[in-house]
Parts: C-alpha cells; structure tokens; sequence
C-alpha cells in the first residue's frame, strides 16, 4: 500500500475464513504467528535439542516430583517444534525476572562472573539494570541465552519460563462481503510491518507482521490460526443489523465523523465498504466525515483509490461530509466531496495563516487535528446540528488527546463557548458513547 521508499512497509492482507466466522464492521483478527524457523534452530542448538524432537510431558505428585508412570499415553507426546512454534515466545518476547533467578542456579560454579551478574538482575536492586539491559533492549529468551553461555537448563525449566506465544489483533478493513464479488468470507487486513531500532542500535522485526509480509510475499497459501474478536466501537451508523448480546449492531445514527490516522483508518474502512454494499438501506439523510493522515500524498495514502472511488459514488460524502486527509510533510491536506451529481468537489486546505497555533499543532507539520482546524464548521455542522458521533481510532500517545483538543477547539470557535464549557461538552459527548476511542500501541 506504501511506496518501496516510504519509512514504513504497509501491506494489505488477506485472509479467506473458514465457515461460521463472521464478521461486523470495528471487529479485529485474532493472530497467531509463526515464529522465524532459522531463528527456531537456533534457540533448539542453544539447550541442546532438535526442531523434529518430541517430549512426553510427565506428571508430578504434590511434592512436584515426577511420577514415573511407565509407557505414557500417546496424547502426552508432544512435538517440540510445535509446542515453540505455536504456542511458546522464544524468538521476541522478553522474559521476567525470575528467569534469570533460575538461570543462575543452573550456571557452573566456575563461571562465577556470570553466575553474580544473572543474580544482580534478579535482585530488587537490579531492576533498574535489567530494565535497560531487558526490556528497553526488547531481549528474547534465546537472545539472554546466547549472552550468558554457560547457563545449562533443563527444557522443563525453560518451558514453564519461557513467554507464551500471544496472539496479535488487527483491525479487520474490509465488509463481510455479500454484493461486492469478493468471497462471503473473505477478510483484508491493513497491517503495517513493524521495524524499528533500540536504543543501543539493535535491529527489531515485528514478529507477527514480519511473518504476515513474508507469507504473503512468499505467495503460497497457508493456513494460520485466527479468530475474530468483536470491536469495542458501538458504531450505531450501521443499519439493518440485529443487535447482539452487547447491544452494539442495531443503528440508530445518520452521521459519523471516523478520524483515523495510519493504520487507525482499518475499522473505518470497514464500516465504508459495509455501507456502500448496502447502500439501498441508507438513508438519504446519512452523512460521513472521514479524516485520515499519513505522512505523504505520494508515498503512503493507505487505499486512495478505495476512497477516491467511495467518495465520487456515494452521497454519504455529500456536504457537510467528506473524505478529509493530512499529509503531515507535506504540509497540506484536502477536502474531498461529493457534489450530488456523480463528480468529486476537491479543496485543498492549509493551516489558517494569523492567530498563533494551538499547542497541539506544529508548525512545519499538518496533521489531523489541523485538518479537523481547518474543516471546522463542517465538523460542528455534523456534530453539533446532525447529532453525529465521532469515532477516533489509532496509534496511543499523543494523537488522541490532539484531536480531543482539536474538537475542543471546534465547539469554542462556532458554537461561542467557554474553554471549560467546551470541555464539559466533549466530556457529555464522552460519557453518552458519542465520543468514542479504539487505540492501540
């Protein structure tokens, strides 16, 4: 989805489900990766056995000790590949503390220098140290292993130590289709392939999107264990559902405003492909505004031709909708209409020059919350006039309480209140679910 120059890889998944998983427009994929099988025998000739082997797990008594219970049943034996592929984090995940408790019990007396150092990171006064030296550094099982060689483990230990495997959720940004031509149980992923350096410089992959780039890349077919998770958004734009056991599905709104910047724009990409196939359900009345942001025009507009397509064959993105994007480097955005008629009204928009910023805005970028400055009477004409809700999706940290503020902002400049009557407003909207946010590190 991304040019092959852009800083960051995005790529768009898909997934053909087995019977009986549906899916509703805000639902994720539940993810269960493989771990990098050279990677994998690696870790296996570090303590000392095979990918191929298999292990028979023991019982103990309540002492802890092993039963031996003669010839075990088959149902015990496990493949040790398996069991570390599917189910056990070697690879990524950091260990806790008391790994490296137990580690030092099973370091040699003659490397006493080892043996100090693994019990200093186990100890209360090591947290500090084993912050920077673990966690910050994001060291695997395997990679604490190859830093301390002499640490002789038994596998049942490393087993009960070792993290488990967990799942990673993606925002699922495609309809459960049933007009469109695609697979009734077709389902895309927008999913951006995680790689970044630490602070001491050391090279991270994401695991299960490197896993995801690489499958696909590969262009085989495979199969991965998934399941669908329902979305937290009450996203009562969605109409002729029948709501269920949480009482989200059943619409009752005719307007939205969807800011999603990055990947945050997955759920929301959902929600407009699930409208426009029931576009005949949709009331004339029905009005989206769908901000987005990305770094640039060019390089990384995640699905432009989806919205660009959207936008001139729906009247959901007639005035005061839109389809709304930021591109932060490049320092401008646009306003994308559709004028009734079957044609597309673009407007390019800018930060107001005069007043001085607001302090969630910079000065050399544009970002959502300036596009949402920008295209304020239409944001309080459909919040405040068309009773819309505002559903905000995307990375933590500071983007939401940007746009919180940016909304803020809005209320203060057209609707002539107060600061903090403004923010007793977004606060009601909040506590009434029509201010709502899905965000995710």
């Amino acid at each position: 989805l991304t040019s092959t120059s852009n800083a960051q890889d995005v790529r768009s998944i898909r997934f053909q489900l087995d019977p009986g998983m549906d899916f509703c427009p805000g639902d994720s994929l539940a993810v269960v990766p493989s771990q990098r099988r050279d990677l994998m025998d690696v870790f296996f000739e570090r303590i000392g056995y095979r990918y191929d082997d298999w292990i028979v797990l023991g019982c103990n008594n309540a002492c802890g000790e092993a039963v031996d219970s003669g010839s075990p049943p088959h149902d015990r034996a496990i493949h040790l590949g398996t069991l570390f592929n599917y189910c056990l984090d070697a690879t990524s995940a950091t260990p806790r503390s008391y790994f490296f408790h137990v580690a030092s019990t099973f370091t040699p007396p003659s490397d006493e220098l080892e043996r100090e150092k693994l019990q200093e990171l186990s100890s209360r006064e090591g947290r500090d140290e084993l912050y920077q030296y673990c966690t910050r550094e994001r060291r695997s099982l395997l990679e604490c292993l190859q830093d301390f060689p002499s640490v002789d483990m038994p596998l049942a230990w490393i087993i009960q130590l070792c993290p488990k495997l967990q799942p990673r959720h993606f925002s699922i940004s495609s309809a459960c289709a049933r007009e469109s031509g695609r697979r009734a149980k077709d389902c895309e992923l927008t999913v951006a392939v995680v790689h970044f350096k630490t602070p001491w410089k050391r090279s991270i992959s994401g695991l299960c999107s490197t896993f995801l780039r690489d499958t696909e890349a590969n262009g085989r077919n495979a199969r991965v264990p998934v399941w669908i998770e329902r979305g937290s958004l009450s996203l009562g734009i969605i109409p002729g559902s029948a709501p269920g056991a949480d009482g989200r599905r059943k619409g009752h709104n005719n307007c939205a405003i969807l800011i999603g910047p990055g990947t945050g724009i997955a759920p929301f990409k959902s929600v407009v492909d699930h409208l426009v196939n029931v576009q005949r359900e949709v009331g004339e009345e029905t009005r989206l505004l769908v901000f987005f942001g990305c770094r640039s025009k060019e390089m990384d507009y995640l699905h432009r031709e989806f919205w660009e397509t959207c936008v001139q064959g729906s009247t959901m993105f007639a005035a005061p909708g839109g389809f709304v994007t930021a591109f932060s480097r490049d320092q401008f955005g646009e306003k994308r209409t559709n004028d009734g008629g079957g044609g597309v009204e673009t407007t390019k928009i800018a930060r107001a020059a005069g007043p001085p910023l607001p302090e969630y805005s910079t000065m050399n970028k544009f970002y959502v919350q300036d596009a949402i400055d920008a295209c304020s009477k239409e944001f309080f004409d459909m919040l405040h006039l068309r009773s819309a809700t505002i559903h905000v999706a995307g990375s933590t940290g500071q983007m939401p309480k940007d746009v919180r503020a940016a909304v803020v902002n809005v209320m203060v400049k057209h609707n002539h209140m107060l600061h903090n009557q403004a923010e007793e407003y977004v606060k009601r909207l909040e506590s009434t679910k029509r201010y709502q946010v899905e965000a995710w590190s």
